[in-house]
């Protein structure tokens, strides 16, 4: 049985003009990239990223990873593949 994709998804072309869009020569441009790339990157929810500390984000087996994040107990809580949001939040966190 094959899943079904409800609501309205993102095209590759549409992510990466919204990743793009924050002015990133700002601090706030910087830190909006950052968001969007955790939003796209990493399947976040607003809540969870709004939620996100320093400490949901370790090293684990020698990758970076979120972990204990929860938005919906039923849900995941360790967030893998985020090549571009780990770089976003660098760029940001060096400022």
């Amino acid at each position: 049985m094959k899943g079904v994709r409800l609501g309205s998804w993102l095209s590759l072309r549409q992510a990466q003009s919204l990743l793009n869009a924050p002015d990133i020569a700002t601090l706030k441009g910087l830190r909006d990239r950052a968001i969007i790339a955790l939003l796209l990157g990493c399947s976040l929810r607003r809540s969870e990223v709004a939620a996100l500390t320093m400490e949901h984000i370790q090293q684990r087996d020698g990758r970076w990873c979120i972990v204990d994040l929860f938005g919906n107990p039923a849900d995941r809580a360790f967030y893998d593949g985020w090549k571009n949001s780990k770089l976003a939040a660098r760029r940001l966190l060096s400022r």
